[in-house]
Order: C-alpha cells, then sequence, then structure tokens
C-alpha cells in the first residue's frame, strides 16, 4: 500500500534541505508504519481468504444434504442479493452461517415458502451479538425481561432508567451490548419487546441480586437524586417473522 505523507510543499521543494526533510519523512513512515500497516493488509487479505473457504464449504455442506427431490430452481430475488451481500460479511462465523442457510433455503421446496427477500437486509444489519442473542430463541419463545425504575424526587412516581435487562444474562457485564442488540432485533421485527406483559413462572426478584442492580441502589444512597429503585417486569419473545427467520436462517 503506497502511502506519501510528505506535504506538497515538501515534496516540490526545490532546496536540498527541503528535500532531504522530505526523504527523512518518508524513511521514518517506512520504518515505523509502513512495513507493518503491508504486514497487517496481507494478514487481512489471508484471513478473508480463509473464510471465503469455509464460507463456500457451508454452503456445498447446506445444499447437498437437501434431497434431490426437493431442490428446486432458485428465487433470484432472494438468492442474488445474498450471494451479493455476504462476500461483506464472511469474516463473522454467525452471519455467514446465516447467509449459507438462506442460499440453501432458496433452493429447497420445502423451505422456499418460508424465504423472504427482506431476510437479506436484515443479515445485514445483525452483527455476531445479535446473531447469537437471536439464536437463544431456536427453542424458547419468551424469556423474562425487566426496567429497573427509580423514584425520583419530583413527585412524578418510578420512571425507568435501565432497561432491556436480560434472563439469560444475569452477571450484566455486557448489559449495554445486549439491550442495545435487543433493541435492534425488536426495531427488525424478530423481538417484541413489552413490559404490560412478564414470565409468571419466572423469579423477578433474580435481578434484585444481579450487580448492576445493586449499583443502582447504592447509588440512590449516595446522589439522593432518587429515593429508592424497583424492578418493572417485561418479557421479550419472538414474533412472527422471527420465529420463519429462525427457521430459514438458522436452522
Amino acid at each position: 500500500m503506497d502511502i506519501n505523507i510528505v506535504p506538497k510543499f515538501i515534496d516540490n521543494a526545490l532546496s536540498p534541505p527541503a528535500k532531504a526533510a522530505g526523504d527523512t519523512l518518508t524513511n521514518l513512515w517506512e520504518l515505523g508504519v509502513g512495513n507493518h500497516l503491508r504486514l497487517w493488509v496481507k494478514k487481512q487479505e489471508t484471513r478473508h481468504q480463509k473464510n471465503l473457504e469455509l464460507y463456500k464449504q457451508k454452503i456445498e455442506e447446506k445444499t447437498q444434504a437437501i434431497p434431490p427431490e426437493n431442490i428446486t430452481e432458485p428465487n433470484i430475488s432472494i438468492v442474488g442479493p445474498a450471494i451479493e451481500a455476504s462476500k461483506y460479511y464472511i469474516d463473522s462465523e454467525e452471519l455467514r452461517n446465516m447467509f449459507a442457510n438462506l442460499i440453501a433455503s432458496s433452493i429447497d421446496k420445502t423451505k422456499i415458502d418460508g424465504t423472504h427477500p427482506s431476510f437479506v437486509e436484515i443479515i445485514k444489519q445483525l452483527d455476531s451479538l445479535d446473531a447469537q442473542n437471536i439464536e437463544r430463541f431456536k427453542n424458547k419463545k419468551s424469556y423474562a425481561l425487566c426496567e429497573i425504575r427509580a423514584n425520583f424526587n419530583d413527585g412524578e412516581g418510578y420512571n425507568p432508567i435501565l432497561t432491556n435487562i436480560f434472563e439469560p444474562t444475569m452477571d450484566h457485564k455486557n448489559y449495554y451490548a445486549i439491550s442495545s442488540s435487543l433493541n435492534n432485533l425488536n426495531r427488525l421485527g424478530l423481538l417484541n419487546i413489552s413490559y404490560s406483559i412478564y414470565r409468571p413462572d419466572f423469579n423477578y426478584d433474580k435481578f434484585k441480586e444481579t450487580q448492576i442492580f445493586k449499583t443502582i441502589e447504592k447509588q440512590a444512597d449516595i446522589s439522593q437524586e432518587y429515593k429508592d429503585c424497583v424492578i418493572g417486569k417485561g418479557a421479550v419473545s419472538k414474533t412472527p417473522l422471527g420465529e420463519n427467520f429462525i427457521k430459514i436462517c438458522l436452522s
């Protein structure tokens, strides 16, 4: 990769000192950054090529598993955009597996009715954490969810200050990333987040034992911004679109 960091006023200068300064800058770039950058690019190319081969193998594995009598002409509005888009996402194992499943489903007459062109755009808007979270719903319809509500000193009662605390991640070390991920899956129509319904079979007091709740509770004593805090019960469930997406892209 040829990157010239020598300013034009030096590069075009005629005086020997200016030329020497330009040479020095170029040499320092080559020694300090240039070689490392070229090595990094080479590593990325090698890694990308390896992931491309893994992706091809996954597609072959999925398509060869289809019984010959179930193979049908693919829906070009699905398989075309899927192949085009997937080349930008194959460095994520979760996402390339989703694209491989979608492509295989598009030529399987037992699944083709469940495929939809929107699935390509949905996968493009996911990251690895989103993929892991939607996969939790393969064999389960819903999970308990809670929000922490604080009673502020303004007379307006309890209001949420943290939302989307997810049942399977009780340690909540990655709370903000998981909360954002659930919001994204909700935005895409794969999941439904609600605080008007909850899981009657789940003990919501477990959320009070989490570090994040204890931190918020302690903050009430320190800052005096709010009197106390409570748990707001909720649930997150997969939508019909989400269920269909899981069947096709996570099978």
